[in-house]
């Protein structure tokens, strides 16, 4: 391996650990008075398609994880995702600390790093039995994007505004004007109580 590759795996890790510890300590003053089982991770494995699933982990100290259900995927996504895969995984525990909102990327990468044309929405209260609807984006927005035009939509996550009371997602999207030879990589917010009546 070369220095140049082995600066940039060590680069992007340590950003992967602020990231974690940055979310750890935006989170800490809501679960700092309540009292925790466990912490859940949720991720994918690999860039195969029975990696790119939906993975589930527990851990009592936040170090050292079990993965749940035996290591196999949690929920089966073939009738849902565009592609029957997902990338980018975030979860979120709802304003009303029940419900739990799940967000990832539609993809697969053996088709192409451009084949994510939309997202994954989730919602549970149990963590077991999940409401899953899938946003392809030129279906929803035709009057937005193609799939010409449309070249990614990847990492979403939710937050929960307080000031609007709703829900949003926000993620990268890249869209190309031809005419312009410009790429846009805006991060915009969808809005769960509007945008997304059927989820």
């Amino acid at each position: 391996m070369n220095r140049k590759n082995k600066c940039s795996k060590i680069s992007r890790f340590l950003l992967l650990i602020i990231c974690g510890i940055c979310m750890c300590l935006e989170c800490w003053p809501m679960v700092r008075n309540e009292s925790m089982a466990a912490y859940l991770f949720v991720y994918f494995m690999n860039n195969s398609p029975e990696g790119e699933q939906l993975y589930f982990a527990v851990s009592r100290d936040g170090y050292n994880y079990i993965p749940l259900n035996d290591g196999k995927r949690i929920v089966n996504l073939d009738d849902i995702a565009r592609w029957k895969c997902i990338r980018d995984p975030h979860i979120l525990r709802g304003h009303d600390r029940k419900t739990f909102y799940m967000v990832a990327t539609d993809m697969k990468s053996s088709v192409g790093w451009s084949s994510n044309d939309g997202i994954v929405l989730c919602k549970s209260i149990d963590l077991i039995n999940w409401r899953i609807t899938a946003v392809d984006f030129p279906t929803e927005f035709p009057h937005l994007y193609t799939r010409d035009d449309l070249k990614r939509v990847w990492a979403p996550q939710t937050i929960y505004d307080e000031k609007e009371k709703k829900y949003m997602v926000y993620y990268s999207l890249i869209k190309m004007i031809i005419s312009q030879s410009i790429i846009l990589t805006p991060i915009v917010i969808l809005q769960f109580s509007q945008n997304l009546k059927k989820w």
